[in-house]
């Protein structure tokens, strides 16, 4: 260690870190956050139209 105390340490780290990676603009994380939605609902839906397939097919098969 550097001699630093935890707190201290923390802030550098995440100066470092904000520096390193900075944050993309609110309209940015807005953006992404509708795609991770929109995609998490089109693989729900199309886990739940699979089901239905294979309910109708078992259907079918009876």
């Amino acid at each position: 260690m550097s001699g630093l105390t935890p707190k201290q340490y923390m802030e550098q780290w995440l100066d470092l870190s904000s520096k390193t990676n900075p944050k993309p603009p609110p309209e940015e994380v807005e953006r992404l956050k509708k795609e991770y939605r929109a995609q998490r609902k089109r693989a729900e839906f199309e886990q739940w139209a699979m089901k239905q397939m294979e309910a109708a097919n078992e259907q079918k098969e009876a």
